[in-house]
């Protein structure tokens, strides 16, 4: 054997942080003298430094923290080994990124104005007695703080009896009518506008905690009920997130009282042309016969191939014949919505 004495410590720790994160921290600590004195002595530089490696298939997007910044950059796309160079510590914050998609600011969804009648329409926001929205949350009273809450079904309601107005009508929401979890949150006060964001043509809105950043999506068909319903002298904003095990509590940790919420979105992803070889051509292209459609027949089924190749489940569905697209883009998060069903995936 070998002797060989180093004087490097090294340790390192993992932490599972929750919601699919791990922390690897790693340290060195040369306990060596000046080289200059004599032996022991041991120069840290390139070799001897601690390094590892992810599986690129998987952890696509990598980003660099910045030690003059507290803002993250995107390596992307990502270099290979040869032209990237040597990144001193010091320049950065001292940690990196490795993730499977690395979520960036979309546009700004344009928020709707009221009319200044505060009769709950909504108006042209150029108009001079347009009233724009703010969606800032507030709390509920004391007897209820929570500045959001589930809102309960027109179908619950009426199994019992609306001594109000027991001759009117309960109005329903195709929301509800869908059998989707609605949250109405308590704004601060704001136009009135009782219409929503209900569309046969899927809309991907997201809604960002402007101070902490949190996210919640909405769902694609039925995303907002009313932007700000007007209740009893109380605004509410009336709306029904993609995931259907949201929770009240979810909500309320994302959003607590005296949060100014942006609404951003998602264009609508647009499917390749194809030329009928399986090549993907310019849409506008002579030789381009247009996109596929995705009309699927029979069961779906499990691609052992791919899903050996990707490290995650990948499906097959057999379709219905269409333009031939031979390639595709597994790294891009999509949404699938049935038109039969509005189930989404």
């Amino acid at each position: 054997p070998t002797v060989f004495n180093s004087s490097k410590l090294e340790f390192s720790r993992y932490t599972n942080c929750g919601d699919g994160v791990y922390e690897h921290v790693f340290g060195m600590h040369n306990m060596a003298t000046d080289p200059n004195v004599g032996p022991p002595s041991d120069t840290l530089d390139y070799l001897n430094t601690l390094w590892w490696g992810v599986r690129t298939s998987t952890f696509r997007d990598i980003v660099r923290s910045n030690s003059s910044s507290p803002y993250l950059a995107k390596v992307d796309a990502l270099p290979d080994w040869a032209s990237v160079g040597l990144l001193s510590v010091s320049e950065t914050a001292g940690y990196s990124v490795f993730a499977e998609h690395v979520r960036l600011e979309s546009p700004n969804y344009p928020l709707p104005c009221g009319s200044s009648t505060g009769d709950g329409s909504k108006v042209s926001c150029s108009d001079p007695m347009s009233v724009p929205l703010v969606l800032e949350i507030i709390a509920g009273p004391p007897s209820d703080p929570d500045p959001c809450t589930l809102e309960e079904s027109p179908a619950k309601k009426r199994k019992g009896k609306n001594l109000t107005h027991p001759h009117t009508p309960i109005e329903e929401s195709p929301a509800s009518s869908m059998d989707l979890p609605t949250f109405r949150c308590r704004l601060n006060t704001t136009a009135n506008i009782n219409g929503g964001l209900e569309s046969e043509t899927p809309q991907y809105l997201t809604l960002v905690n402007t101070n902490t950043k949190a996210i919640l999506s909405l769902h694609p068909l039925r995303g907002v009920t009313a932007w700000s319903r007007e209740e009893s002298g109380v605004n509410f904003f009336i709306f029904s997130p993609a995931e259907n095990t949201t929770t009240v509590a979810n909500i309320n940790e994302k959003f607590p009282a005296g949060t100014i919420l942006r609404v951003e979105y998602e264009p609508l992803y647009q499917l390749p042309c194809g030329d009928g070889t399986g090549n993907v051509v310019d849409c506008s292209s002579p030789s381009s016969l247009g996109q596929p459609v995705i009309s699927i027949i029979g069961d779906c089924e499990k691609s052992a191939d791919y899903t050996n190749l990707y490290g995650k489940i990948v499906a097959r569905c057999r379709i219905l014949p269409t333009v031939p697209v031979n390639s595709g883009d597994p790294y891009m998060p999509l949404t699938f919505v049935s038109n039969n069903t509005n189930a989404q995936i």
